[in-house]
């Protein structure tokens, strides 16, 4: 008698899934399968629940991040933009001064050379002492006494040393920087100036008989044979006069405030 051999496993998982589905087909595994739905529902809707937490978290926190990086990139497009704005209000303003030199020296038929201020010493101190430092110097033709005036014309100070790539401005408000200068008035009064505490320029030796009137503005009298004629200084605030003394004095405003000076132009002879 032949023995029996063993079955194939295989088969027997073959068999038995064939027998359920005939009988899920028949519907006899129907209150089995009602049972098992019933019993694992409650399961499956927290498994869902947190499922769709974890995919809302998920989805939060991948929202968050991109949120986070258009913000920095915002902020840096923003820094970007703010340096263009300051560079291009930075050529707009080197253009307009530019182009104000360039009008004053052909309407009154200057020799000038232009340059930029690379240094302003004694701008953050309590010193009397102001001098700039500016780009050019012997070799575009400078030397000392020649007048060096803003873009609107206005004199600011004159040439002290001069170097071969550069060269060193006193102020008017400067003491010992020293003019001659007269008035715009009927009879042209003459006299010297000098600065006076970095702040205000003093004009002395005023004859004591001469008219001085406040607002009289104050130019370069063209006695000094490096600055020309008529370049203007400022205007008379104050008049000092006293009877016993040969001479009066008067105190000049500036025109313009030195510590906004980035171009200037140096007046040839």
């Amino acid at each position: 008698m032949m023995k029996l051999q063993r079955k194939n496993p295989l088969f027997i998982l073959l068999a038995i899934f064939l027998l359920i589905i005939i009988l899920h087909w028949i519907g006899a595994l129907q209150p089995v399968e009602r049972f098992i739905f019933k019993s694992i529902r409650p399961l499956s809707n927290d498994l869902y629940l947190w499922g769709t937490s974890i995919s809302a978290s998920y989805d939060e926190r991948t929202q968050k991040e991109e949120l986070l990086e258009k913000i920095e990139s915002l902020e840096t497009q923003l820094k970007d933009l703010a340096i263009d704005k300051a560079l291009y209000q930075e050529v707009l303003s080197e253009n307009e001064k530019l182009r104000k030199h360039l009008n004053f020296v052909d309407n009154n038929n200057f020799t000038t050379v232009l340059a930029h201020v690379i240094a302003q010493e004694g701008l953050f101190t309590t010193a009397e002492r102001r001098d700039l430092v500016i780009d050019k110097g012997r070799q575009a033709g400078l030397s000392e006494g020649l007048a060096v005036i803003s873009d609107g014309g206005i004199v600011i100070g004159k040439i002290i040393a001069v170097e071969e790539e550069s060269a060193r401005v006193c102020l008017t408000t400067t003491p010992g920087c020293q003019l001659a200068v007269s008035l715009q008035n009927e009879t042209q009064t003459q006299g010297l100036s000098d600065g006076r505490l970095g702040l205000t320029i003093a004009m002395d030796f005023i004859p004591q008989l001469e008219k001085i009137a406040i607002s009289d503005v104050v130019v370069t009298s063209g006695l000094s044979s490096e600055i020309p004629r008529g370049l203007v200084l400022g205007k008379v605030t104050e008049v000092k006069s006293e009877s016993n003394e040969v001479w009066q004095s008067a105190t000049i405003e500036p025109l313009l405030n030195f510590n906004n000076l980035t171009i200037v132009s140096v007046v040839l002879p």
